[in-house]
């Protein structure tokens, strides 16, 4: 009976993983690898602490690399630490269309926004795309339930991103001497930004018996400052995707 046992090997995208499999599983009974990325918005139960940060290139290349040693690779999503919502019609579509991205051409890899305080925590997912969208490419969550008009962690996240941006503009020489004097912002692509945007509160407020929209004014000032302090660090720690996002400004 034991023979008929089968394992999953979790992975952290280290390539000595197939030569430590090979010496060390005669019976063939690993036929599976299972791993996530650093950021994706989908919950994993894994410490990001453990997993590299890879470009959609890479993470292809890895697959690749599995398929070719006879593993099949396991994209990784937990369940237990999603309270379900991947069963709910409105909110699994949610999640299936991000993982298929939407057929959105993201111009760059999406990094995470986090956050807590007494009342809320927020977690988001940010990147940008190269079309003006407005809204319609963020999803947004109260509680784990949907709101279809967003509200005021929407409009928090989306002013901290524009904020960084233009303070990136204005320190960096990314924008011609020329061209300094148009006063670009930030703001100007701020619907181009495509978010998964999750916040946790004790006693929220909505505009409305349908709950739409989020209006807990106290959320607005942290989630903006963080949105601001973590893209103002990204910016300046990826200057080439920094440089894209210049230029659609």
């Amino acid at each position: 009976m034991s023979k008929l046992v089968k394992y999953d090997v979790g992975t952290n995208f280290d390539y000595k993983l197939f030569d430590i499999i090979k010496e060390n599983d005669k019976d063939h009974r690993i036929k599976n690898v299972y791993g996530k990325l650093k950021n994706d918005g989908l919950q994993g139960g894994r410490s990001t602490s453990i997993i590299p940060e890879l470009t959609m290139d890479q993470f292809a290349d890895y697959v690749k690399a599995c398929k070719e040693n006879d593993l099949t690779f396991n994209y990784l999503i937990n369940p237990l630490c999603m309270d379900q919502n991947e069963l709910d019609p409105d909110k699994g579509k949610a999640m299936r269309d991000f993982i298929h991205n939407k057929h959105i051409k993201a111009v760059i890899n999406p990094f995470q926004i986090t956050g807590s305080e007494d009342m809320f925590s927020f977690d988001c997912m940010v990147s940008y795309s190269a079309m003006d969208s407005g809204d319609t490419n963020i999803v947004s969550y109260v509680n784990g339930n949907r709101t279809p008009a967003h509200g005021i962690h929407v409009s928090a996240v989306k002013a901290g991103l524009s904020m960084a941006l233009t303070q990136y503009i204005q320190d960096t020489d990314c924008v011609p001497k020329n061209l300094k004097n148009l006063n670009l912002s930030g703001s100007n692509i701020s619907n181009n930004v495509v978010a998964i945007v999750g916040v946790r509160h004790r006693d929220p407020l909505f505009n409305g018996q349908t709950k739409e929209a989020f209006k807990s004014e106290e959320v607005y000032e942290p989630m903006k400052r963080e949105a601001k302090n973590i893209f103002s660090k990204w910016l300046h720690n990826n200057p080439n995707d920094a440089k894209k996002l210049v230029s659609m400004v």
